[in-house]
């Protein structure tokens, strides 16, 4: 069992100096903390910020997660075509930086925004619809491999939402299913390790995915 806490915690934006968090939670006895994907657009933009980030989760002994709450504008389930692109292209941006720094799990309202305005009108069942084609959509997203001689990879957080997802409409009985998808691209396959795959009411954290 390890234990982790969110960066969050003591902070009031979701950005922060999180190699200075890293040591505390360390001496605190954790295990793991969680970051935002918001401060990879800001704070940790760089690949060298993210070199040096994953540098010092590495000499603390400290993995990484990531949560987010995508912003109405990066609405995966939004039945407004040019928000879906605005939300994908974000994803596919985010994605490899969390490879970068070996995070293999991603929790929240990825599917959907937040925090969700109840004023608006809503179809449930459209919006699910939408997040699961849209998911499905995402999870073919490729990443270089580190020899230029062999394919792409399929994302391993990218197939873990997909995955993720056909568990969900199995569970909740969603008319339009993903589909058993079985990624094929050089040799990944899917395992479930820790709590990666199990479900959480706000949202869902990814299964962990294993590239040979």
């Amino acid at each position: 069992m390890k234990y982790g806490i969110y960066n969050a915690y003591w902070t009031h934006e979701w950005s922060a100096d999180y190699e200075y968090y890293i040591p505390k939670v360390k001496k605190l006895g954790f295990d793991v903390l969680e970051i935002s994907c918001a401060a990879l657009t800001s704070d940790y933009a760089s690949d060298a910020k993210i070199r040096d980030l994953k540098q010092c989760a590495d000499d603390n002994g400290i993995i990484l997660t990531a949560g987010y709450g995508p912003t109405k504008e990066q609405n995966l389930c939004s039945s407004d075509p040019e928000v879906v692109d605005k939300a994908m292209e974000f994803f596919k941006m985010i994605l490899p930086k969390l490879q970068k720094m070996d995070i293999h799990i991603l929790g929240g309202g990825l599917y959907s925004y937040w925090p969700l305005d109840p004023t608006l009108p809503m179809d449930k069942e459209k919006d699910t619809e939408r997040a699961i084609k849209n998911m499905k959509r995402l999870s073919v997203v490729g990443v270089p491999h580190p020899d230029a001689s062999r394919p792409q990879r399929l994302h391993p957080l990218a197939d873990g939402w997909c995955q993720h997802l056909v568990g969900r409409q199995q569970k909740h009985g969603v008319a339009d299913a993903v589909g058993q998808h079985q990624p094929t691209v050089d040799g990944l396959h899917a395992v479930q390790q820790g709590v990666g795959g199990q479900g959480v009411e706000e949202g869902f954290i990814v299964r962990r995915t294993v590239v040979e």
